[in-house]
């Protein structure tokens, strides 16, 4: 995000919404060339969009996007070979959950999501490059770096340095797939106008 005035640096306000628990539940088609891009969204995405309406309404926010050419990366399969299991039957629960910080697991996921989340992780585009089309399962475990985004993408992780791996290190071991760095566009956001919030 960029552009604003110097007050949503240092301003800090309490937001308290509700959502209808079910509200981001999705399921997802049998067949993955059948799965939508609105299916493709993690719960956290979804979440973000309702927040971005919040914003509009109570902070009176407008914005606009443009393209800048920055580092982004490619998820492709290591050399080894991939380690996640495919899934030819869905079970009850599809798609990825967030488990806390530097842990996601997935059920009947597709590899166009697990970039998604891999994108929030490290806050740039994330291109799915693997050729991997079907549906797995897989957990991946990872040590997040301090003040990363969340999950949830609403605040950032505190937490220690620990001994546990990278996201790079960890994908390759445990997932056997690999980031590769490359450039090209990555959206941007441009804050054009924005208010101190309005009171219930």
């Amino acid at each position: 995000m960029a552009g604003g005035p110097k007050w949503i640096e240092t301003e800090r306000y309490d937001i308290v919404a509700k959502a209808p628990r079910d509200e981001f539940i999705v399921r997802l088609p049998e067949d993955p060339r059948a799965i939508s891009d609105d299916q493709i969204k993690t719960r956290g995405e979804r979440l973000r969009e309702r927040v971005r309406s919040l914003l509009a309404e109570r902070f009176g926010l407008v914005v606009h996007p443009e393209a800048r050419r920055q580092t982004i990366y490619l998820l492709t399969v290591a050399r080894s070979g991939p380690k996640v299991k495919p899934v030819t039957v869905p079970g009850d629960q599809q798609g990825l959950a967030d488990k806390g910080p530097g842990h996601v697991q997935g059920f009947a996921a597709t590899m166009a999501m697990l970039s998604h989340r891999l994108a929030t992780a490290l806050e740039t585009a994330v291109l799915d490059k693997t050729e991997l089309t079907g549906m797995y399962d897989f957990v991946l475990d990872w040590t997040p770096d301090a003040g990363a985004a969340s999950p949830s993408g609403l605040e950032p992780v505190q937490m220690a340095a620990s001994a546990g791996p990278t996201l790079f290190t960890a994908l390759q071991e445990q997932l056997g797939l690999r980031l590769e760095a490359a450039k090209g566009p990555v959206g941007v956001v441009v804050i054009d106008q924005v208010n101190r919030p309005s009171a219930n």
